[in-house]
């Protein structure tokens, strides 16, 4: 089984589960695929979400990005227009307070 990831920069070990309904996700206006419930998010992001710093969680996860994929770096245009894209829905299709992951494993 792959190692769990950010589901909005691809960091390893998310730390927060941010409830979510099912989407059809789009970028730049075309369907990009189905996201299916809840979101997985490492600490740095969520620690951007709960500060309202969407500008900085657009830079973080644009650099994150490009450096696990370093022959991307001239579409960095495009590649944060569709970052905005999916953080958008990504804030427009949450159901609810972020949860975080282990309490739930402790629960569990």
């Amino acid at each position: 089984m792959p190692e769990p990831i950010c589901d909005l920069c691809g960091a390893p070990n998310p730390t927060w589960r941010y409830p979510g309904q099912d989407f059809i996700a789009s970028i730049g206006g075309t369907p990009a695929g189905i996201s299916e419930g809840d979101w997985h998010v490492c600490w740095q992001c969520h620690t951007l979400i709960d500060l309202g710093d969407r500008k900085a969680l657009e830079i973080r996860c644009l650099d994150t990005y490009i450096m696990g994929h370093p022959e991307s770096v001239m579409d960095t245009v495009w590649i944060m227009d569709a970052m905005r894209d999916i953080q958008r829905q990504f804030f427009e299709n949450r159901t609810g307070k972020p949860v975080r992951i282990e309490v739930e494993r402790a629960s569990a």
